[in-house]
């Protein structure tokens, strides 16, 4: 449906809904629309109404219920959906996999003279249509879920806005690997199977009912034999990504804002650096970093045979621009009961690894995460030194020297500062911990 007070951006509107939608629904006070409408045949009413009719909204609203169509499309007259907005795409939409599904919320973004103002406004994009229906009707927050779809709203009147360039295009794959994960699967595609373009999950041997349920959501499954080393699985299931941009989120990981994602990616950057909130069990939290976002792009791969990373392919290409992410991860691998196997079989990878080739840092490095996952502080420098005496050069082992480095700064601190004032060295250890207070908070 359409309120139109002038015509200049409706034709390019309509073009973008055309093939999905049955009806299009217009009320005119602009008297102009009916010489563009006449060439679109799925425009049904186009009526007239007084120039700046003060409240427009409950008159359209009552056009479109005279239509008894059981989903609404909302969409200003100079507005335009850039995706492809198919008729594929909208029946996904209208028939959600969760039946409470009430409304599709969108992006919308500020453009001017193909560029964008970095800024996202959410819009509910389409919504069940109700007897009750109205312009103060409200939907429950958990009945609303994100999509891929992105509005571009022309905006020709804006002084010295900040502009950065506009991607027509700007798809997203969601990829990750799995196996035997039938008890997480639902909880996890509910949110994100209508979020992105595609969904690709590289099943590594599940005996299970995983693939069928992944299936049933609209993922696309492959199959792939394991070889004891995610990188080499991540590589082989992000081979199958068609589209800008790659995010990577297992099946026990959660994106705290999932609307976020677009308003990074139309940001101009290549990658984002997560915080990943890592929850332990007993109420404990770390906050690692991962680059887990970024452009699919050729030469961009996974390494390291645990904890594996695109970070260090990423910074061998030149101009790559990484930014930090606006929201986080949250991981709950930790709470689940096979957490002590899969850090067990982790140490043994790595191990494996440490012997075939002993100048390799990476062994090392994942040691020391794991140490560190397990509050081994002393352990965990010991690993890491030895990692980075061996590859100084990659940018994951430099960031995660130095954040090993500040948590045993705050070790030290937690420790020191409780220390009795008639210790002989009282006034020089109070030194030290004012210099380890500035360096944590800072």
């Amino acid at each position: 449906m359409y309120y139109v007070e002038d015509t200049k951006y409706l034709r390019k509107s309509l073009e973008s809904i055309n093939e999905a939608v049955d009806e299009i629904v217009i009320l005119d006070s602009s008297h102009q629309a009916r010489p563009i409408t006449d060439n679109f045949p799925k425009v049904v009413i186009c009526q007239d109404a007084k120039l700046a009719e003060k409240q427009p909204m409950p008159k359209l609203l009552n056009l479109v219920k005279s239509r008894k169509p059981d989903w609404l499309l909302m969409i200003g007259k100079d507005e335009k959906i850039v995706e492809n907005f198919s008729r594929e795409y909208a029946e996904k939409l209208m028939n959600p996999i969760i039946p409470d599904i009430m409304a599709c919320e969108c992006s919308k973004f500020l453009t001017w003279n193909d560029c964008f103002i970095p800024q996202r406004i959410p819009r509910i994009l389409m919504q069940r249509v109700f007897p009750n229906l109205g312009e103060e009707f409200l939907i429950p927050e958990d009945a609303i879920r994100p999509c891929s779809i992105r509005i571009k709203w022309p905006t020709d009147t804006i002084p010295n806005a900040k502009m950065s360039p506009w991607k027509e295009k700007n798809t997203i794959s969601l990829v990750t690997i799995m196996k035997n994960e039938a008890k997480n699967l639902d909880s996890f595609l509910e949110h994100t199977y209508l979020a992105f373009d595609e969904i690709i999950l590289l099943d590594t041997g599940s005996t299970d009912n995983s693939k069928e349920i992944a299936e049933k959501w609209g993922a696309r499954v492959y199959d792939f034999k394991w070889k004891n080393h995610y990188g080499v699985a991540r590589n082989v299931a992000m081979n199958f990504a068609n589209t800008e941009f790659i995010l990577q989120l297992d099946i026990d990981e959660k994106i705290e804002d999932i609307t976020k994602v677009y308003e990074m990616i139309n940001s101009g950057k290549d990658a984002f650096l997560f915080t990943i909130a890592d929850l332990h069990p007993g109420g404990g939290v770390a906050f690692p970093e991962s680059i887990r976002l970024f452009r699919n792009l050729k030469g961009v791969s996974y390494s390291g045979i645990v904890h594996e990373t695109v970070a260090e392919s990423l910074f061998r290409i030149k101009g790559i621009q990484v930014d930090r992410a606006t929201t986080k991860i949250i991981h709950y691998g930790r709470l689940k009961p096979d957490a002590e196997a899969k850090k067990k079989y982790y140490r043994e990878l790595a191990m494996e690894q440490m012997k075939k080739d002993e100048n390799d840092p990476l062994p090392y490095f994942h040691l020391a995460l794991l140490e560190r996952d397990n509050k081994h502080i002393e352990e965990a420098l010991d690993y890491m030194q030895k990692a980075a005496s061996r590859g100084w050069n990659k940018p994951n082992i430099r960031l995660e020297f130095a954040n090993t480095h500040l948590l045993a700064a705050k070790v030290l601190y937690e420790t020191l500062k409780d220390i009795d004032p008639g210790h002989p060295y009282y006034n020089e250890i109070m030194k030290k911990i004012e210099i380890l207070g500035n360096l944590i908070k800072n």
